[in-house]
């Protein structure tokens, strides 16, 4: 099911959403943020993402948390995401062109209502 949070119009992706589509589908692969390889000591494969993202400091930016829920701006995940000038290393996902407006407002509209553990 998909939810609306209000000032953006963006239909919030639950978090089994962002894994599956997302994480699982470009990030979580060999060489980047899987088990193995832990870029930036950052795993996404599923059952060990939501952990190693909510509520913890990035290794590139420890002032920052990965993902601070409501508060996608102050989110290093995003600001990766979205290539800010203010990140370390390049934009991700690294070779896939980023993600699309949509897939990043939908990621967004997620920590706008608290970053939770659904599906």
């Amino acid at each position: 099911m998909l939810r609306s949070w209000s000032g953006g119009g963006a239909n919030a992706f639950t978090f089994t959403q962002i894994q599956s589509q997302v994480f699982t589908a470009t990030c979580a692969l060999a060489g980047c943020h899987n088990a193995g390889s832990q870029r930036a000591g950052l795993n996404l494969s599923a059952g060990a993402s939501f952990g190693e993202l909510v509520g913890v400091a990035s290794s590139q930016r420890p002032a920052l948390n990965r993902v601070q829920p409501n508060q996608p701006d102050n989110s290093y995940l995003i600001k990766k995401l979205r290539g800010d000038s203010d990140i370390q290393g390049s934009r991700m996902p690294s070779g896939a062109g980023g993600l699309s407006q949509t897939t990043i407002d939908r990621i967004i509209a997620w920590i706008n209502e608290g970053a939770p553990n659904n599906s």
